[in-house]
Parts: structure tokens; C-alpha cells; sequence
């Protein structure tokens, strides 16, 4: 794992979006923003070092959903080494502390080499991007080539 200074601009503002949006009374989180906020949930504990206050005593479900997340954002390194994890004897014997199971995957997110932050950042981005879309010129430059009876059906 690169040594870590924070999230980057735009992760920041797409999670705080997100948080500014759950203190709205009646709002429900998209697919994305739970995939977003999971990820950054996650990465921050890993960073930090806090990945067993983190996984908590149920360590292969919170596996699971970040292993899910970094999927859904297309960083399978990270994805890999979660479901390793959760797969593993440690992770699926009663009696392994979270402790171990969080050792064993805090190893791994440390030799890490990817920029798992910029890649989070870069699907906020994307994600916020594709809603505020406008047509491309192309689109644009289709629509005015055809023919004018075509564009009036």
C-alpha cells in the first residue's frame, strides 16, 4: 500500500455528498452510493490500520460487501484479496479472533502497489459524471446529418 495523505478531492466530495444526502429524512441510497461509501468505509480502516475494530465479530460479512464494492468499482486487486480472505479456513472457523482474519488481509492491502485511492476517486468522478452527461458532439453531428424527414419522425 502507497503511503496514504488522505482521499483525494473528489473522493471527498462525492462521499460527503452522500453523507449530506443520508441526513435528508425519507432518502435512500442508490446501488452506487453504497458501493462508493462501502469502499471508502473500508479503505480508510485499512489505511488506518483499524481493520479489526472495522470487521468487528462478523468479519465475513463485512468481507463480503467490501469485496462486493471493489468489484462493483472494478479494483479487483483489492476484491481478491477480500475474498481470499473470506474464504479462508480463518475466516470460517467460530473461534478465529478478527483479529487474525484482519492481520491476514492488512498484510496483503500492504503490498499492495495500486493507487486503490485514485481508482476510488475516478469512479465518483465517473459516477457523477454520467448524471450530469450532456450529448456528445457526435451524437450531435448524427442528428444533424440525417436526413430532415427522418429528424421531424
Amino acid at each position: 500500500m502507497t503511503n496514504w495523505h488522505g482521499h483525494t478531492s473528489t473522493t471527498s466530495a462525492a462521499v460527503l455528498a452522500v453523507l449530506n444526502k443520508s441526513r435528508a429524512a425519507g432518502t435512500r441510497f442508490s446501488h452506487t452510493e453504497r458501493v462508493l461509501h462501502t469502499a471508502c468505509e473500508f479503505w480508510v480502516a485499512a489505511v488506518s490500520h483499524s481493520l479489526t475494530r472495522y470487521l468487528g465479530t462478523l468479519p465475513r460479512i463485512v468481507l463480503r460487501d467490501a469485496e462486493a464494492a471493489f468489484a462493483a468499482i472494478e479494483i479487483p486487486s483489492v476484491a481478491d484479496i477480500l475474498r481470499a480472505a473470506r474464504t479462508s479456513p480463518a475466516a470460517n472457523t467460530p473461534t478465529t479472533p478478527a483479529g487474525q482474519v484482519a492481520l491476514e488481509v492488512q498484510q496483503a492491502l500492504d503490498d499492495l502497489e495500486a493507487p486503490v485511492d485514485d481508482l476510488i476517486g475516478k469512479f465518483a468522478a465517473e459516477q457523477t459524471w454520467s448524471r450530469l452527461k450532456q450529448p456528445t458532439f457526435a451524437n450531435m453531428e448524427s442528428l444533424t446529418a440525417a436526413p430532415p424527414e427522418a429528424r421531424t419522425r
